[in-house]
């Protein structure tokens, strides 16, 4: 029964949410007929609250799901560009703070994988063969997406 009213999913969030905002809103329906105007003044009474608690719903739906999806984004383009400069900024406890803490660990396998490719290439290019990498990306939507990463050998 516990897990059933944990928030430690998205889905239980927005489940939670949307149940709740049900409620409140069945409630303040029997509650505006109740007041002591007439039922024009306690149907408007009531319509701006609805839109009050739909404004409300979607800020808090917005703070639970797209601001770290937009983070993961962001941090997934800067990764895609071998950017390995900053770490997602996503700390929840949910599926957006476990997607977080996978693209910090891939960016930083991969940070160490061509670390350790260029520290290969410095000592083996005397006379031996060099790799490089480029990420080819084009523009979409103001913003640059990776397409691909190429690998070249070349000898020195």
């Amino acid at each position: 029964m516990r897990e059933l009213f944990s928030l430690r999913t998205v889905r239980s969030k927005i489940v939670m949410m949307t149940k709740a905002a049900g409620v409140i809103l069945i409630l303040s329906y029997f509650a505006s007929k109740k007041l002591p105007f007439s039922e024009d003044v306690s149907s408007l009474i009531w319509a701006v609250f609805i839109v009050v608690l739909t404004l409300i719903l979607d800020a808090l739906l917005g703070h639970c799901i797209t601001r770290p999806v937009a983070k993961l984004c962001e941090q997934a383009q800067k990764t895609a560009q071998l950017d390995f400069s900053g770490a997602c900024a996503v700390t929840t406890a949910d599926e957006f703070g476990s997607l977080a803490d996978s693209l910090n660990q891939m960016a930083k396998n991969l940070q160490g994988t061509l670390a350790r490719l260029e520290a290969a290439n410095a000592q083996n290019c005397p006379g031996g063969v060099a790799f490089s990498f480029s990420v080819a990306s084009v523009p979409q939507r103001g913003k640059n997406r990776c397409i691909g990463v190429d690998m070249k050998k070349s000898v020195c």
